[in-house]
């Protein structure tokens, strides 16, 4: 057991140093981390014995209806946080995911593997999901995984209360056919309730417990404060057990003299684009996205310029010194995005255009395993990639941030990258 938090080396090791030295004045929170640390297990050990159904499913405000239908959810997401460097050999090893790849989808895609003979075998996907998380349930199909997708529609500024409505009953059947699909019959809406009206109340508590936590910031620090929220979606499979550490937490909280555990700290807000903030900061992209998502947001203000240069990398036994050597040349980038640009930008800096090398679309992660590989002479990324395939004498790249200017790319000191800078964008 780490006595040190310099001693740790994996997520369970620090979830136990929280419990037992961090926070070893809180009964209420060791419970809570032993929830949090026994749900996977202790949920797959429960549907192998034959005393409960589970299914992967997101773990968020969909939870009720399956606590409704007596199927315990199984939150997939906690597989991402909990999981091992196994599961992440076996994403990059077995099914060859880059090792750039969102870390989330190959521990997810490990663990998937992993449990291929395990019991709980039903997962229930929304279908707002991101694209490479889909791929990764394509693959684990084959594994013998049953995958069924939930259909939702967002409600973002709908006018029409016609398809409002429309949505409405949408999602009534989708959610019917999920119900269906697990137990042979309809949601029992009084069960339902039941399970709506333990959901508000826990989180009345939740808030509780925060409004407490603001009072005595230092007896309960970052994680179990993640913890305590995240469990308020699926209760860690058991509600009771999750509602009696609330309670503790509360009365722990509620006990304490009004000097203790005070002092300042730095305060942490997860949030998203729901209203809950009068302004937030944010990058450039999201500054766009936003606004064109119909989320209502806008920039009041450029607080910070910056210079991140992304680099066009090379084969570590490249030839490619200048620009110039570019022509004749295949160049993997994301076409239509402002890599494009750059490297059009470079190129009639001497003379070229993009008619003078020819283009692979790859996106950035694919671009560095091109490069690591050989299979393109050239490929567009962040320093931080070009960096790493340089650690790995796989590629080249030097950097030296610099403001934008006309001639996106510009030769540093070593002859074996090139560089490009983000546009300054004032809105």
């Amino acid at each position: 057991m780490a006595e040190l938090i310099s001693d740790i080396s994996s997520q369970s090791e620090y979830l136990n140093y929280t419990k037992t030295v961090t926070h070893k004045h809180s009964s209420a929170i060791g419970k809570l981390i032993d929830l949090y640390t026994n749900y996977i297990k202790g949920v797959e050990e429960d549907v192998a014995s034959g005393r409960r159904q589970a299914v992967w499913t997101p773990g968020t405000a969909d939870s009720v209806l399956y606590f409704s239908l007596g199927v315990t959810p199984l939150a997939f997401t906690e597989l991402g946080r909990l999981g091992n460097k196994e599961a992440m050999s076996i994403a990059e090893d077995n099914f060859q995911i880059p090792r750039e790849c969102c870390s989330m989808v190959k521990t997810l895609l490990g663990e998937y593997y992993l449990r291929k003979d395990h019991p709980v075998k039903k997962v229930v996907l929304q279908g707002n999901g991101c694209e490479p998380l889909k791929m990764l349930y394509d693959v684990i199909e084959k594994y013998g995984y049953d995958i069924k997708t939930l259909d939702c529609g967002f409600n973002i500024n709908i006018t029409d209360p016609e398809r409002y409505e429309n949505l409405i009953r949408h999602y009534i059947i989708e959610v019917q056919g999920i119900a269906r699909w697990l137990t042979g019959h309809d949601v029992d809406e009084e069960k339902l309730g039941e399970e709506l009206r333990r959901r508000n109340r826990t989180a009345k508590k939740v808030i509780e417990f925060l409004k407490l936590k603001k009072l005595h910031p230092k007896y309960i620090l970052s994680l179990p404060t993640i913890v305590t929220i995240i469990g308020s979606s699926h209760y860690f499979g058991k509600p009771d057990e999750y509602e009696k550490v609330l309670d503790e937490l509360i009365d722990e909280l509620k006990a304490l003299g009004e000097d203790e555990y005070t002092g300042k700290v730095v305060p942490i807000m997860w949030t998203g684009g729901r209203g809950q903030l009068d302004f937030s900061i944010m990058g450039n992209l999201p500054a766009i996205s936003g606004p064109a998502a119909g989320y209502g947001t806008r920039v009041v203000a450029l607080i910070a310029e910056s210079d991140k240069p992304i680099a066009l990398a090379v084969p570590w036994n490249s030839d490619i010194q200048t620009i110039a050597d570019l022509k004749g040349r295949t160049i993997g980038l994301l076409v239509g995005s402002m890599t494009q640009y750059y490297v059009s930008e470079a190129l009639s800096g001497v003379g070229l255009s993009l008619d003078d090398i020819d283009i692979i679309n790859l996106s950035v992660a694919d671009a560095v395993t091109s490069v690591r590989e050989g299979a393109v002479d050239a490929g567009l990324m962040g320093q931080g990639r070009a960096l790493l395939l340089e650690s790995e004498q796989s590629g080249k790249c030097c950097f030296s941030p610099t403001n934008y200017t006309t001639s996106a790319l510009k030769k540093q000191p070593s002859n074996h990258i090139l560089f490009a800078y983000h546009i300054k964008i004032r809105c």
